[in-house]
């Protein structure tokens, strides 16, 4: 199964994944991270002050033509990210160090009116830089609370030059409209031992997990404890949601949407929903082996959870609409379905059509055989008879 990461993969998130898949560690596995984190933080900052070897600009900002969204109204996807009639999007820098080719990022937006495309650091003289911007690296995936103010988790220290131990897992939030960006929770622990995933807006409460690391007494071995707290964004009061059952925190569980007094969350296993007390579970689709879910659309004007499963094995996608408690396949022009988009009148879809590309020259693939798997064609059918389809793209 897939859940969409919108997560810069540096070097030191590398490393604290590395961690969490690590069955078992010995007495001095702190002090190899931090050495090697330290390794990397040196190489890091031998060019930090050459900024003009970047091989993009972040200052080179094109206009573009005004676009209508009023289709995609009241449509929440985790692909994209719209707010007060902006599209937001991340843009990358990438450079040389002793070490790698490594970069950093910074979310830009444009102005749909207009078409003109700006970064969220409004500061016209600003490099954009690791040590000027406070913008710079805040990456990870936006949730609006209002009109140019969302939410976002990073880690406190990285773009400062603190020691690695002092590094804390952080929620910032960002008010574009003063220029503020202010931290509003702090993980109790280092971001090696504890790490915060910040899941969806509701309410005016902020639902995030907190993963935190514990090594068994007189074991050579860690468990992860994952628990979901909710942030009243008027007062930043937290509140711990407890008791819940091991499916809900473990580290495969997140949430999709929350309609109402609904949550959607996936799992390895299953699709499933419950109310806001996380009682009443229903099951709106179990996995079968293979199988994960790819793209998913939540119509909020009539309450209807579109998702797509694909087979990575047999090379199928299907299509589900989840309504008043019931599924229903949805039968499409084309069968296997590699991806789509939804809005309130059309379904915008690129059907399976692999079309082989050769084999893979790059040793970490292996001699893999690469394919484009849709023949980069893209297919419009109207929402809701979907009788007919016309070719857009080719």
């Amino acid at each position: 199964m897939k859940k969409t990461n919108k997560y810069v993969l540096t070097p030191i998130s590398l490393l604290f994944i590395s961690l969490f898949l690590s069955s078992c560690r010995d007495a001095n596995i702190d002090d190899k991270i931090l050495r090697e984190s330290d390794f990397f933080k040196a190489n890091l900052e031998v060019h930090e002050s050459v900024l003009e070897r970047f091989y993009d600009d972040f200052e080179r900002e094109i206009k573009h033509t005004p676009t209508d969204t009023a289709d995609l109204d009241n449509i929440f996807s985790p692909l994209y990210t719209f707010n007060n009639n902006r599209f937001y999007f991340v843009v990358r820098r990438r450079y040389e160090t002793n070490y790698r080719s490594t970069g950093i990022g910074i979310y830009s937006y444009i102005d749909l009116n207009t078409g003109e495309h700006r970064l969220i650091c409004p500061d016209p003289l600003c490099r954009h830089s690791l040590s000027e911007c406070r913008y710079v690296n805040l990456t990870r995936e936006l949730f609006f609370a209002a009109e140019n103010i969302f939410y976002t988790s990073f880690i406190e220290g990285f773009n400062n030059n603190v020691e690695f131990r002092d590094m804390r897992e952080s929620i910032y939030g960002i008010n574009l409209n003063t220029d503020r960006v202010d931290i509003v929770h702090r993980s109790t622990k280092d971001f090696t031992k504890q790490y915060i995933t910040v899941e969806f807006i509701y309410n005016n409460k902020l639902y995030f997990f907190v993963a935190t690391l514990i090594e068994e007494e007189n074991e050579r071995r860690m468990r992860t404890i994952r628990e979901l707290k909710s942030m009243d964004l008027s007062t930043y009061e937290i509140v711990e949601i407890g008791n819940l059952p091991t499916e809900f925190v473990n580290k495969w569980t997140s949430i999709m949407f929350i309609s109402e007094n609904t949550f959607y969350f996936q799992s390895l296993q299953n699709i499933f929903s419950t109310d806001r007390n996380f009682e009443n579970k229903k099951i709106i689709y179990s996995f079968q082996p293979n199988e994960w879910l790819e793209d998913y659309f939540f119509d909020n004007n009539t309450k209807e959870l579109f998702f797509l499963i694909r087979n990575r094995v047999m090379h199928t996608g299907t299509i589900y609409v989840y309504r008043d408690g019931e599924l229903i396949k949805l039968d499409m022009p084309h069968e296997n379905i590699f991806s789509f988009q939804l809005t309130n009148s059309k379904i915008y879809y690129s059907p399976f059509n692999p079309n082989f590309l050769g084999i893979s020259i790059r040793d970490d693939l292996a001699n893999r055989r690469i394919y484009n798997y849709t023949s980069g064609r893209i297919y419009v059918t109207d929402r809701h008879n979907r009788e007919s389809y016309e070719l857009i793209f080719t």
